[in-house]
């Protein structure tokens, strides 16, 4: 079982997830079934960086107006509606993903499923976008997502996933 990180998250973050994953499967699941434990770790992170960049320099007094932007709680002025409608048509999901650390997780995945052992992916936020990538390639019913917060418009092999109805921010994602 892989943890995959999602937005703004440190290694050391993503370690207490999987840490946290396993100690609640430790009480769920029966012993015997000598689960394995590992983190498909990405870096990626330009949209978001980008527009905290372009909020810095904007002059934009708290980054919670942002998120009241996105949410629709507040108007979003028009030099910030103007970048969002760039940025949605220079990003696609297949864009977002950097390809090392795809890569690296791909190869930890086949790696243990030609060693018999099936690869369930519990990916948050922004690692959904690698781990349906990672499903894709892979294409083995040894493999599976779920998806916990996701912004991709689907989880691969139409897989379980958990999203807060009143995430707002990702509702916002997803426009």
């Amino acid at each position: 079982i892989y943890f995959g990180n999602g937005m703004n998250n440190t290694f050391s973050d993503a370690v207490s997830s999987r840490i946290a994953i396993e100690q609640k499967l430790k009480n769920e699941l029966p012993e015997d079934l000598n689960i394995q434990y590992g983190i498909s770790y990405n870096r990626k992170e330009g949209f978001w960086n980008q527009l905290l960049e372009v909020a810095r320099q904007k002059q934009v007094d708290s980054y919670s107006q942002l998120y009241s932007w996105f949410s629709s709680v507040d108007i979003a002025p028009q030099w910030f509606q103007d970048w969002m409608k760039q940025k949605a048509t220079e990003y696609n999901e297949q864009e977002y993903i950097d390809d090392s650390d795809l890569q690296q997780q791909i190869q930890s995945y086949n790696s243990n499923i030609l060693e018999g052992k099936p690869v369930i992916v519990v990916s948050h936020s922004q690692g959904n976008f690698y781990a349906n990538r990672a499903a894709d390639l892979i294409n083995s019913k040894s493999f599976v997502v779920v998806a916990v917060a996701s912004p991709s418009r689907y989880v691969a092999g139409n897989g379980n996933y958990t999203t807060l109805r009143n995430d707002f921010v990702i509702d916002a994602v997803r426009l």
